[in-house]
């Protein structure tokens, strides 16, 4: 499965969840935190795809939109 088709079957299930979209990116606003959820395209052009994730907490930083490179907490799955 290709990252866009990833993207779409997930889509709702983060909405559900309570998580806000931005182009590949979801954030979710916590009382503490930001969590942040990230598909991103494999640069070899496979059709692979990486899962990021983060948390972004508020007492350390005030970005109001993080991308998953600059959360405290970061993974990828």
């Amino acid at each position: 499965m290709d990252s866009e088709k990833f993207i779409e079957s997930i889509k709702s299930i983060l909405k559900e969840a309570g998580f806000k979209k931005t182009k590949a990116t979801w954030r979710k606003f916590l009382d503490e935190a930001i969590a942040v959820f990230n598909v991103q395209k494999c640069p070899w052009g496979s059709g692979s795809y990486y899962i990021n994730v983060g948390l972004y907490f508020y007492c350390l930083g005030d970005n109001k939109s993080p991308t998953e490179n600059v959360c405290h907490i970061q993974s990828r799955i």
